[in-house]
């Protein structure tokens, strides 16, 4: 369940050990207490101040202390700096995390709790038109009924608006802490900036983020594998982002020479799967995603309503107007009211094991499998194999909606299906290469060897 609140925040746990954030953060200025003090003695010696035992090549100590010590200076300005800033982060995180995470649960449930409140106000409510609207064949309903129905509408209001307020007052307090923590994070990354503006070494900053960007670029190729519609295209949106940043830190490598042919190779070649779905999206790509939710709905729908309709059925009059008319009734028909009742709880019990049954296949098998081979995932071609595979399943109506000239308009086209085996071909022919280089020493050695 993904809930946003009141001010656009998405209900959501906070990433982050902020105990190790903060050990992190005292490590690095213990180190750079360590890198300053060394920093002060090679200087010291490159000016010939502090005595060394070493009556040979002494001149080339100094020279080498020289040259090393002004960056060891600023390396112990950046991580002194740094360390502050992450120690004061860990703290504003761990604050932010002990409010946030036990408020999930419970605006989730008063979320629920809210659903369950306004589709019961809503029921009293059509209860009461009803009673106001009748037509000359139906049953008189009396004022004791009437009187009643309002009864339960103001209780079902009341209901309402309680569980209104109670999650409005969950929601703004998670709110002012989500608030806090986001002042706190923009803070520590203008902190970092400001700690590696002022160390004045980070001339290879980017070259730095490179492993972290290939292992989130693995994890969006991963993740795109089992989403569909408008969450695929924020998925490649922020691919394209990371792969364009990718891109231009290897062409900066290139220019100064500490780069590869490969590796920029590589980098343009993980752009190219995240352009098509961002084109598709700018050309009306959501307004098709719209129509092929709709044609879905009405797959779903024909299942459902045929399944009810397939099931046994008995004739009877309806059990209204008060106990002498139930009686007049006959007591066969309360058992075929009560028949028919179970028939549509068995009808209604078969609908959802098919949904349970297609909606895992879909998620573990057919997205996978479509996005890899054939042009990309859609929710309608999906349920029509489903309902039309192991031997038929649902009903003749659910079945002909499936062989239907609309749902075949929704599968990819032949050209479609070639473009997304190239973009996923070449999608993991990059990310196999990055895990390769990370974790395989020997495939590392060969690739090397290969770029030169």
């Amino acid at each position: 369940m993904s809930l946003v609140s009141p001010e656009r925040n998405l209900l959501r746990r906070l990433d982050g050990h902020a105990d190790d954030i903060q050990q992190r953060g005292r490590d690095l200025v213990s180190a750079a207490t360590i890198m300053s003090r060394t920093a002060s003695q090679l200087k010291k010696i490159s000016e010939g101040t502090r005595d060394i035992a070493i009556a040979v090549s002494v001149d080339k100590i100094r020279e080498k202390a020289a040259d090393t010590y002004p960056d060891l200076e600023k390396a112990a300005i950046r991580y002194d700096e740094t360390g502050a800033v992450l120690k004061t982060y860990g703290v504003a995180l761990g604050a932010a995390q002990r409010t946030i995470h036990p408020l999930i649960e419970e605006i989730e449930t008063a979320h629920q709790d809210l659903a369950e409140a306004r589709e019961a106000e809503s029921d009293a409510r059509r209860t009461v038109r009803d009673h106001g609207t009748q037509m000359p064949w139906e049953a008189d309903v009396s004022d004791a009924q009437k009187l009643e129905a309002r009864s339960e509408l103001d209780a079902a209001e009341g209901a309402a608006g309680r569980a209104e307020s109670s999650l409005d007052g969950l929601w703004g307090r998670f709110d002012r802490a989500f608030s806090t923590w986001s002042d706190a994070y923009d803070d520590a990354v203008d902190g970092i900036e400001d700690a590696f503006d002022a160390a004045d070494n980070s001339d290879a900053w980017g070259e730095d983020l490179l492993p972290i960007l290939g292992w989130i670029a693995v994890g969006l190729a991963v993740v795109a594998l089992f989403v569909t519609g408008p969450i695929a295209l924020a998925i490649a949106a922020i691919g394209a982002v990371v792969a364009a940043v990718m891109l231009t830190i290897n062409l900066l490598k290139f220019a100064k020479g500490r780069g590869n042919w490969l590796d920029l190779t590589m980098s343009i070649i993980g752009l190219i799967p995240f352009a098509r779905p961002l084109i598709q999206g700018a050309r009306g790509g959501l307004a098709g995603l719209r129509g092929t939710s709709a044609l879905f709905s009405t797959g779903r729908g024909i299942l459902r309503t045929s399944l009810r309709t397939g099931m046994p059925r008995w004739a009877y009059t309806p059990l209204s107007g008060g106990p002498l008319r139930m009686l007049a009734t006959g007591t066969g028909n309360v058992f075929k009211s009560i028949g028919n009742g179970a028939m549509n709880v068995a009808a209604n019990l078969k609908y959802g094991g098919l949904m349970t049954e297609f909606r895992l296949k879909d998620l573990f098998l057919a997205r996978p499998r479509m996005n890899l081979l054939r042009g990309g995932h859609n929710s309608v071609s999906s349920f029509a194999e489903f309902i039309l595979g192991g031997g038929g399943r649902g009903t003749a109506a659910a079945q002909a909606w499936a062989a239907s000239d609309n749902v075949a308009a929704e599968a990819p086209s032949a050209f479609s299906a070639i473009a997304n085996k190239f973009e996923s071909g070449m999608t993991w022919a990059a990310n196999l290469d990055f895990m390769g280089s990370a974790k395989l020493p020997d495939y590392a050695d060969l690739r090397g060897v290969f770029a030169q």
